[in-house]
């Protein structure tokens, strides 16, 4: 019984003994690595964020950065097809949502001047799986006294 305790502690102190050696040698080449890449490595943005699966599982969409701009990419997982929609200008891609299998809401936001004040507005979008066609999903009302619309047009 002794004999085993023995082992075992002796096992155990080994055991410490070995991941304290390897957090020094982990941290030691993680310090080296930072070293070697330049600050802007750290700085820079995700190339893709968002990965979002089509409610039936047979697409995915994502944004990802394109000469500096967000761009929406869906690519079909069974035709292995991918096709791009790239922002106005002058307008950034914000979020998007699967609505169902066929149709995705994306927000979109801009800056622009009203009454002497810089504004970021945005605006809500139904885009279509195949990112042909689009359909603006507010509209203003016939007899709104404020004919420049609402501002934030994506809270949903």
């Amino acid at each position: 019984m002794k004999v085993r305790k023995f082992l075992w502690d002796k096992t155990l102190w080994i055991a410490a003994y070995a991941l304290v050696i390897l957090t020094f040698n982990i941290a030691a080449q993680s310090k080296s690595l930072a070293e070697k890449l330049p600050v802007e490595a750290f700085a820079d943005l995700p190339q893709i964020s968002n990965v979002r699966l089509s409610p039936d599982g047979t697409a995915y969409a994502y944004i990802s950065r394109y000469k500096g701009e967000k761009v929406l990419i869906v690519n079909e997982r069974l035709k292995g097809t991918a096709r791009s929609m790239s922002s106005p200008e002058r307008v950034s891609l914000r979020w998007f949502v699967w609505a169902n299998n066929n149709k995705l809401l994306v927000s979109y936001d801009f800056t622009s001047e009203r009454y002497g004040r810089i504004r970021t507005n945005t605006r809500l979008f139904a885009v279509d799986r195949d990112l042909k066609s689009s359909l603006n999903l507010y509209r203003n009302q016939k007899n709104q006294k404020n004919r420049m619309g609402v501002q934030l047009q994506d809270q949903v």
